[in-house]
């Protein structure tokens, strides 16, 4: 009877062998990375400090805004934004006039052949307060119904958001009135949060001194939103002059660029900033460029690189389930179709004779999600290690023959 019993053994053992060997999938390290193009490379554009423009010059206003449009498509120009002191004195009516006339250009859907126009936001600065008439011309009513316009804090649109697209990369900008309170300092923090899955901007009038030092409210704006990740730049005039500084929290770095021109002749010459974003090279190219004299400014100031991760993978690992085999549900975060995805699932420790390592690839529709499988056999507590492009999760189960239990 013994005799019988270990024949029996032996025979599941060899049995269990040949099934692994027949099933047992390559656990040969792979590349694991989606096949896609690399997203084409695009444009934000920042209109500082445009008091002076309002007040005296209005054509380089206009110059400036139609530019952007001229070159919409050359530079792939996705979003343009002002950076506070709209007009020299906010409470003239002829000067709200003159930025009214320059923005318009932006929104106009037969130039431009968007149905409203190139997204921007406009946050007010210290010159146009009180903001009655910045609401009268550019209130909540101007933007309602746009697309890409996101929403505002309170009744007014001194502080609003838009939401928009660029080369597969979702993102927000904020808009924030100069010296922002701590409830619309709280506000920008849960649209932040609310939005993690989108690259944030943020906007307002008053952040850096021309040494780069903070300025007003510029360190606490900046202490209330830094622990987001999804914040990589923020964007400010006020100071006459240029500067930058880079800050890194929590292995994230944030990019704090200051730009004011109005001390320059004629209220400023005209000059704009271009940040065109690379994704092959993971940059940020930031040039300063007057379009009224046609020239730029190329001191080290004025014209710089950013390093910017411009691709991580838009695919998280929503679950890891338990059951006959493992089971993990795959999203699509980003905008566009991946495919070809490489993905992996491998399992460390316990006595694991089938199943110990199974890889693949999935194809993964905008937003959608796919489930991967993988059949084991075996005993014991084991590591399941899943790994999806550059996204890895991990959890503990206890395989029981066929059986998969309790992943945590």
């Amino acid at each position: 009877m013994k005799k019988i019993f270990s024949i029996l053994i032996l025979g599941m053992v060899v049995l269990c062998g040949l099934v692994s060997n027949l099933f047992l999938t390559n656990i040969t390290e792979i590349n694991v990375h989606a096949s896609m193009a690399t997203p084409a490379n695009f444009t934000i554009i920042a209109l500082p400090d445009t008091q002076y423009y309002a007040e005296s010059y209005p054509a380089i206003y206009t110059n400036q805004t139609q530019w952007i449009v001229n070159h919409k498509d050359a530079l792939n120009i996705v979003y343009v934004t002002g950076e506070g002191d709209i007009t020299d004195v906010g409470t003239q009516d002829i000067q709200w006039q003159r930025a009214d006339a320059a923005y318009t250009v932006l929104e106009n859907p037969t130039t431009t052949q968007l149905p409203y126009g190139i997204p921007y936001t406009i946050p007010p600065g210290n010159h146009d307060q009180p903001t009655t008439l910045f609401n009268q011309y550019f209130g909540v009513s101007r933007f309602t119904g746009r697309s890409y316009y996101g929403g505002h804090y309170s009744t007014t649109n001194n502080n609003h958001y838009i939401l928009f697209n660029a080369s597969g990369m979702s993102f927000i900008a904020i808009a924030l009135n100069y010296n922002p309170s701590t409830a619309v300092l709280n506000w920008a923090d849960g649209l932040l949060q609310t939005y993690n899955d989108r690259r944030a901007i943020v906007v307002t009038h008053c952040i850096l001194n021309v040494d780069a030092s903070w300025d007003g409210n510029g360190q606490t704006i900046y202490d209330t939103l830094k622990d987001n990740p999804n914040l990589f730049l923020m964007l400010c005039g006020h100071n006459h002059g240029e500067n930058r500084r880079t800050e890194t929290y929590n292995g994230h770095t944030i990019n704090i660029l200051l730009a004011d021109y109005q001390n320059y002749p004629k209220g400023g010459n005209g000059y704009l900033r271009i940040m065109t974003f690379y994704p092959a090279t993971d940059q940020i190219k930031v040039k300063t460029y007057s379009p009224y004299l046609n020239w730029y400014e190329t001191d080290a100031n004025s014209q710089f690189n950013l390093s910017y991760n411009t691709t991580p993978s838009p695919l998280t690992i929503e679950s890891i389930t338990d059951g006959f085999g493992i089971k993990a549900v795959i999203k699509n975060t980003g905008i566009v179709d991946v495919k070809n995805v490489s993905w992996k699932i491998q399992l460390d420790g316990g006595i694991i004779l089938v199943g110990k390592s199974k890889t693949g690839t999935v194809d993964i529709a905008a937003g959608g999600t796919a489930t991967i499988e993988n059949s084991v056999f075996g005993f014991g507590k084991t590591t399941i290690i899943v790994t999806v492009g550059d996204v890895e999760k991990t959890a503990t189960a206890i395989v029981f023959l066929t059986l998969v239990l309790n992943v945590t």
